[in-house]
């Protein structure tokens, strides 16, 4: 006998699942560079870039934790802001 998780309808539904998941993260994760960038007059391209300059790091810093605040991967957080996910775990604690 086949188990559910083999089912077509539950693959399905996991994957749309998934697919809303993802969009739900990116979406997030997008509103919080912006209002970073706002509030810290950094730009979103900074916050993505290799920079290490003080004021964009810090600018960066806050947009990570607050990514990390709503349960966001350390993979999806290093994948958004061009870092290693070990990069935002020593730059978030």
């Amino acid at each position: 006998m086949n188990s559910c998780i083999e089912c077509p309808l539950f693959l399905l539904v996991r994957d749309l699942l998934s697919e809303e998941g993802e969009q739900f993260y990116d979406h997030n994760i997008k509103r919080i560079k912006e209002t970073v960038s706002i509030q810290t007059g950094v730009s979103v391209k900074e916050l993505e870039s290799k920079s290490r300059k003080r004021n964009i790091h810090q600018a960066r810093k806050i947009a990570m934790k607050r990514c990390r605040e709503l349960d966001i991967t350390l993979e999806r957080i290093g994948e958004a802001f061009n870092r290693s996910h070990s990069t935002v775990m020593n730059t978030i604690s």
